[in-house]
């Protein structure tokens, strides 16, 4: 049976919608029949024949397959009234050639049947997966016919791709496609890195916008790079920016040199940032970020963050204090903020080759040259550290410890001890008069006793003579007894037990005093005080002198139960 007659038979079969059966006779064509099977085939898709023949009509044309019948497919699927019609055209297009069939699908993306723009859509991301690894093929046929059914995808649609697609291997062809395409393709990538969140696909989209190379990816790179919980992605996202070496790159660059906890992460923020020329810019954008922030000296690595952020080479070269000076001159402007100027200071010593001696070289000639008041520097002086920075400080503590301090001591403990000297003088005169006192007092009560004995004894008194008599003799035992144990006596003891009490406790107020002062001047002028030292030394004065007044109440509680008990 020749060509025509299995041609006429093929048109009968699918008019009775035999499928097999004109499946079989597709078989039997030759390469001439099927060209004109294609034609025949064809004329049965006008939109006046029934819907059913068109249908089978369609399924026989994806039987025979070839590039005439990849048109006539598209054609149906583009104009065709019948929705199932379309889908079957859709289908046989997949299965002919699907590279051939994009311009086709790009034409039904948007279809207002959803469902037939959503198999687009599909059909679509299975051509891109299919072609991407074809550009890259030796094959220079397999390359360029690759090449331009990609191209007719708009940047859009990759895009739309990219973030709506669920298969990996379409996804991962978008993105190799977009990060050929130019500037155009940095808000869908950027999107995507914004909104996907599986590591291999961002880290696929870091790649492609590190290859577009425009200052505009720079943005969403950085944003990933600051915000990102993955550290290798993050690493990925600060080599990317490193690899650019954008200005816009800085602010991220930055705040990652200052917040990110991955050494990693942060070397490769310092390799970025020291290849950054700008560094005025760079040093600017590292102290906004810390005002606004809350870390302490103490949270920054310093060698890391000079090195980041200090002029290039050939800058340094023509001065290598450069940096230094740059840093001092920005002190000034946080002279009212302890905290900045503590983290200041840490770079200033970083910059100086991590030298206090020779940070504090550069502040003496920075004050200098600018003819600074030291009272602007002091707090500067004293993050600094180190003999040469705080020499001005010391010299004006030195001098004012021995006028206020030592001095003031010493004319203290020598008036002191005159005093007491004197004290004790006057308490040993007294001590021998109220002695006399107390002994002419004893005497004149044994005269008392002693006349009023013999006056009794002699016998020659009257009645109302020796009531008198009697009075006086009592009265003299009376006197004898209270010196003895209630009189001058016992005050006089009383008054030596208290002035030892004194003497032992002042002497023991006077050298605790003494012993921390010349401890504290000790350590002071050897710069080994800090204000916390300096809080203890002021706080042992203070329990020295507590200690020393309740040793005295004590004493004088005790003294009073005495006399109770007595």
């Amino acid at each position: 049976m020749d060509d025509d007659a299995i041609i006429a038979e093929l048109l009968t079969a699918v008019q009775a919608e035999a499928r097999e059966k004109f499946e079989e006779l597709i078989v039997q064509l030759s390469t001439d029949g099927q060209e004109a099977a294609v034609a025949q085939l064809s004329a049965l898709l006008q939109a006046a024949n029934p819907e059913s023949l068109r249908r089978h009509a369609v399924l026989a044309l994806t039987e025979l397959g070839g590039e005439a019948v990849v048109a006539r497919l598209g054609q149906t699927l583009t104009t065709d009234a019948d929705p199932a019609t379309r889908q079957l055209a859709l289908s046989g297009l997949e299965k002919v050639d699907l590279p051939l069939a994009i311009p086709y699908l790009l034409q039904v993306v948007e279809d207002a049947n959803e469902r037939l723009a959503q198999r687009a859509r599909y059909a679509l991301g299975t051509a891109v997966s299919e072609l991407a690894p074809q550009l890259d093929s030796e094959d220079a046929l397999l390359h360029d016919r690759a090449r331009k059914g990609l191209n007719s995808i708009s940047v859009a649609l990759l895009g739309q791709l990219l973030l709506s697609d669920n298969r990996t291997t379409v996804q991962t062809a978008a993105i190799q496609l977009l990060g050929g395409r130019g500037e155009a393709a940095v808000e869908p990538l950027c999107r995507a890195l914004h909104e996907l969140e599986e590591p291999d696909l961002l880290w696929g989209i870091i790649s492609a916008l590190r290859q577009i190379g425009r200052p505009e990816v720079v943005p969403c790179i950085g944003e990933r790079l600051v915000k990102e919980s993955n550290r290798d992605l993050r690493r990925q996202a600060a080599t990317a920016l490193a690899q650019l070496d954008q200005p816009p790159a800085v602010p991220f660059l930055v705040t990652a040199l200052v917040r990110d906890d991955d050494t990693n992460v942060r070397d490769t923020v310092v390799n970025a940032l020291a290849r950054q020329a700008d560094w005025h810019r760079k040093t600017s954008e590292f102290l906004a970020l810390l005002e606004q922030g809350n870390l302490e000296r103490a949270n920054l690595n310093s060698i890391e963050i000079v090195t980041a952020l200090r002029p290039p080479s050939d800058q340094a070269a023509t001065n290598r204090h450069l940096y230094t000076d740059y840093l001092l001159e920005q002190a000034l402007a946080y002279t009212d903020n302890p905290r900045m100027t503590a983290i200041l200071a840490a770079l200033i010593i970083a910059s100086a080759e991590g030298s206090m001696s020779l940070a504090g070289e550069r502040l003496n000639a920075f004050q200098q040259e600018r003819d600074l008041p030291e009272e602007r520097l002091q707090t500067l002086r004293i993050e600094i550290g180190g003999a040469t920075a705080l020499s001005p400080i010391l010299t004006e503590l030195k001098q004012n410890l021995a006028e206020n301090f030592q001095k003031p001591i010493a004319q203290l403990n020598d008036h002191t001890q005159r005093m007491w000297r004197i004290t004790i003088v006057f308490a040993q005169i007294g001590f021998l008069a109220r002695t006399l006192m107390s002994i002419a007092l004893f005497i004149v009560g044994v005269y008392l006793v002693l006349d009023s004995y013999w006056q009794v004894m002699a016998g020659n008194l009257a009645a109302e003579q020796l009531v008198g008599t009697s009075v006086s003799f009592l009265s003299g035992i009376i006197t004898m007894l209270l010196m003895v144990y209630r009189g001058p006596l016992r005050e006089i003891r009383q008054s030596v037990n208290d002035l030892g009490i004194a003497s032992a406790a002042f002497i023991a107020y006077v050298h605790r005093v003494l012993q921390i002062s010349h401890t504290f001047s000790f350590a002071y002028l050897r710069e080994k005080i800090s204000f916390d030292e300096m809080e203890k030394s002021s706080r042992l004065i203070d329990e020295a002198m507590a200690s020393t007044i309740s040793l005295l109440r004590e004493a004088n509680e005790a003294e009073k139960e005495d006399g109770r008990d007595t």
